[in-house]
C-alpha cells in the first residue's frame, strides 16, 4: 500500500514539474512576442515621423536638401537600429519556440519509458 501512495506522490510531483516547465516556457514565447510587438510598434513610429519630416520639408520646398536634414539622417539610423531590434525579437521568439517544441518533445517521450519494477 505504501509502495502505491509513493508512486501516486511520484507521479504527482513529476506532473507538477512538467507543468512549471510548460508554464515557464509559454512565458517566455508570450515575453519574445510582446517583444516583437513593441519592436514592430517602435518601427512603424519612427517610419511615420520620418515620413511626417520629408513630407513638411518636401511642403516647404526643402526638398532639394533632405538628405542633409540632421533630424532625418537620425530617423534613418534609429529606423536601422530598430530593424535590428525587430530582428533579434524574431530570432528570440523561434529559439524559444523551438526549445519549448524540443522539450515537448522529450517530455512526450519520456511517458513512454515503462517504470522499474518492484
Amino acid at each position: 500500500m505504501e509502495r502505491m501512495w509513493d508512486s501516486i506522490k511520484r507521479s504527482l510531483q513529476d506532473g507538477a514539474a512538467i507543468a512549471f516547465d510548460k508554464a515557464e516556457g509559454l512565458t517566455q514565447v508570450g515575453r519574445a512576442r510582446l517583444d516583437i510587438a513593441a519592436a514592430k510598434t517602435r518601427l512603424s513610429r519612427l517610419k511615420t515621423e520620418l515620413g511626417d519630416t520629408v513630407f513638411r520639408r518636401l511642403e516647404a520646398g526643402d526638398g532639394a536638401v533632405i538628405s542633409d536634414d540632421g533630424r532625418i539622417r537620425e530617423l534613418c539610423d534609429l529606423i536601422r537600429e530598430a530593424s535590428q531590434t525587430l530582428d533579434a525579437a524574431e530570432d528570440e521568439f523561434e529559439q524559444v519556440r523551438r526549445d519549448l517544441q524540443a522539450g515537448n518533445d522529450d517530455t512526450a517521450g519520456s511517458h513512454d519509458e515503462p517504470e522499474a519494477g518492484p
